[in-house]
This record gives C-alpha cells, sequence and structure tokens, in this order.
C-alpha cells in the first residue's frame, strides 16, 4: 500500500472511532433518560478515584494476563493519554 493509501486508512479509522464514540455517548444517553422517564433509579458514584484504586491495585493484576498484559494495557493508556500502569 502507498504511503497515501496507509495515510488514508488510518485518517478513515480515526473518523470511524470518533463517530462510534459519539454514538455510544449519545445512546448511553437517550438510555439513561429513558431509563429515568420509566422509573429507574440511577446512582451517581461519589468515590469514584477510590474504586479506580481499588480496580488498579486488586482487579488489574488479576485480569492483565487475560487482556494481554501489561504492555497492552499501557498500549491502551498511553493510546488515551494517561499514565503508564506500574503494576
Amino acid at each position: 500500500m502507498s504511503k497515501e493509501d496507509q495515510q488514508l486508512m488510518i485518517d478513515a479509522g480515526k473518523a470511524a472511532q470518533e463517530a462510534v464514540l459519539e454514538y455510544q455517548i449519545r445512546e448511553a444517553a437517550n438510555a439513561k433518560a429513558y431509563l429515568q422517564s420509566v422509573g429507574v433509579q440511577i446512582s451517581q458514584l461519589e468515590d469514584e478515584k477510590e474504586w479506580i484504586k481499588v480496580s488498579m491495585e486488586k482487579v488489574w493484576p488479576e485480569m492483565a494476563d487475560f487482556v494481554g498484559g501489561v504492555a497492552a494495557i499501557n498500549a491502551f493508556l498511553k493510546a488515551a493519554g494517561k499514565p503508564a500502569w506500574k503494576p
């Protein structure tokens, strides 16, 4: 594939990812609104930092191999603009 074609594929992939993310955010909001309209009570996590800390200390080490290892996790975190995980 030429460099131009490669760049077209990369750009198309990024555009598709952005469109999917926008769709997921919109549909999650629609689903939440519908559930609330039919009487479902939705709780909001108040101590998110504590849950993140516990998950990174307890859950991530147990699941790391299942999702491809520390390198795969850190590749995802890097792509998401987050700091690397150091188990």
